[in-house]
């Protein structure tokens, strides 16, 4: 079969973005389908950003350059948004394809597919990566009355019509109003093999971090990612003297800005801000680390149903994740031996957790070994791709 496969931020290993889509098409290739991707220039590597069909590893790309950077406004992202639907809707009609597939965020990745079930009669599946646009609603970034209805009535619709709907986490399935039947929950899952559990200081060193025990944060520094939270927690650590424990930030979004500001404002030494780097170059940065950091801010919803692609780096490198999170995920951690709970109100639990481990280093390399099992008993990412497969399949022959 012919997947025609939407997705507006397709990364590739050497994008400084999460895999899912890349290693989930190659597993359909590997599978005999063919695939072309309908994406947009943001998370692509520079030598494709220009291009406007290309082809990666047997993958047809389809580039519809929409402007789209993390640094954007709102009102210019709604923008760039539009230009990829109405991109995305000019190649759809004419590419060819048995089955649309189209994963979001950004919710409006749904309406071109919708106009090629409906325009070409083939079935279409919707793969919901967070909840919109409550999130956004409970977060404050969508205030806009009629913007809300219309983003709630494409999602209701977006439900309705898929014939098939994958969610990237049990929590996001939970509140998903659609049958059981037609849910299906299938995780982004580790990569076993280009992470691995064990100790390698040389990025700490080569980055100019002193400090003896290093905590990492990666990925999107945005408003769901709670900067203020981490900003005081690393506050406190310094107020309280404790010099030898670094918070390192690899990534971008549209709260890095004002954390460089929060960072100079206090004078604050522990925190290290970098650019993102490629995916490929994310094992050696946390093979230099003694744990992992996972944030979320004040949307109750982004903190109950997120499953971020930082957390199966961190696991299958055979890290503690230090997390603010409810949720089943959250449960599973906990149940696991994997990490370390702490308050979203209160950054001084955070201060203290890192305290702690830097105190008993013995404590999070048992945790950090744990999570390491988890990964490879419930998130390996080959087991989770051929199960999208089979999802994909199983939709075009029912």
């Amino acid at each position: 079969m012919h997947i025609l496969y939407i997705h507006q931020h397709f990364a590739t290993p050497n994008s400084a973005s999460g895999t899912r889509s890349f290693v989930f098409s190659k597993k359909l290739l590997e599978a005999g389908h063919k695939v072309t991707i309908l994406t947009s220039e943001g998370y692509l590597p520079q030598e494709y950003r220009r291009l406007q069909h290309f082809e990666v590893e047997g993958i047809q790309v389809v580039n519809i350059r929409s402007g789209y950077t993390l640094r954007l406004s709102f009102w210019k992202r709604v923008l760039s948004f539009l230009k990829f639907v109405i991109g995305a809707v000019r190649e759809g009609m004419r590419a060819p394809a048995d089955l649309v597939f189209a994963t979001s965020t950004p919710l409006t990745v749904a309406i071109p597919a919708l106009v090629m079930k409906f325009m070409r009669n083939i079935p279409f599946v919707f793969e919901l990566r967070d909840l919109w646009p409550d999130v956004t609603v409970e977060l404050g970034l969508i205030k806009n009355r009629m913007l809300i209805f219309l983003a709630r009535y494409l999602e209701k619709t977006a439900y309705r019509s898929a014939d098939r709907i994958v969610c990237i986490s049990d929590g996001i399935c939970q509140n998903v109003a659609a049958p059981p039947k037609k849910k299906i929950t299938i995780p982004t899952g580790c990569d076993l093999h280009a992470f691995q559990a064990g100790k390698d200081t040389r990025w700490k060193k080569e980055s100019g971090i002193k400090e003896k025990a290093l905590f990492v944060f990666t990925g999107a520094i945005g408003e769901a990612n709670a900067p203020d939270y981490l900003i005081e927690a690393a506050r406190i650590l310094q107020v309280d003297g404790q010099h030898d424990i670094a918070i390192a930030l690899i990534g971008a979004g549209s709260a890095k800005e004002r954390v460089k500001s929060l960072k100079v404002s206090y004078m604050l030494e522990n925190v290290y801000l970098y650019d993102p780097l490629p995916k490929n170059l994310i094992p050696k940065v946390l093979a230099a680390a003694d744990g992992g950091i996972i944030l979320h801010g004040v949307s109750r919803l982004y903190r109950e149903t997120a499953m971020p692609n930082k957390f199966f780096d961190y696991i299958a490198a055979g890290l503690p994740v230090i997390f603010n999170f409810e949720g089943p995920l959250r449960d599973q951690i906990l149940t696991h031996q994997a990490g370390f709970y702490v308050d979203y109100r209160k950054p001084e639990e955070l201060s203290k957790t890192l305290v702690m481990l830097f105190e008993n280093p013995e404590i999070g390399l048992k945790a950090g070994l744990r999570a390491r099992r988890m990964a490879e008993e419930y998130f390996d990412q080959e087991k989770l791709a051929e199960k999208f497969v089979m999802t994909l399949a199983e939709v075009v022959t029912a």
